[in-house]
C-alpha cells in the first residue's frame, strides 16, 4: 500500500532522525576526547609530550581531546602503547 506523504513530511522525518544521531554522536565524542585528557593528564604529560610519544602533532592531540575530531583506531592503539 502507498501512503501519500509529502516530500516536506519525509525531510522533517529525516532531518529529525539525523539531528538526534548528531547528539548522540557529540555526547560519544565528548565523554571520547574527557578521557583523553584524563589519561594524558594521569601519565603526567603535556599534549606536546604526548604527540612526540605518538608521532603526531600537538594540534592533533588538541582537536582530540577537545572533541573536534574523532581519533583513528591506529592513534588510540598507539595511545595504549603509551600506557593509557
Amino acid at each position: 500500500m502507498l501512503y501519500n506523504v509529502s516530500t516536506a513530511t519525509i525531510f522533517a522525518f529525516v532531518l529529525k532522525r539525523v539531528k538526534r544521531l548528531r547528539l548522540l554522536f557529540m555526547n560519544i565524542s565528548s565523554g571520547l576526547a574527557e578521557r583523553i585528557q584524563q589519561e594524558r593528564t594521569r601519565l603526567d604529560l603535556t599534549q606536546v609530550q604526548l604527540a612526540a610519544r605518538l608521532g603526531c602533532s600537538r594540534s592533533v592531540v588538541f582537536s582530540y581531546e577537545d572533541g573536534r575530531s574523532s581519533p583513528t583506531a591506529d592513534w588510540l592503539t598507539r595511545f595504549a602503547g603509551v600506557g593509557a
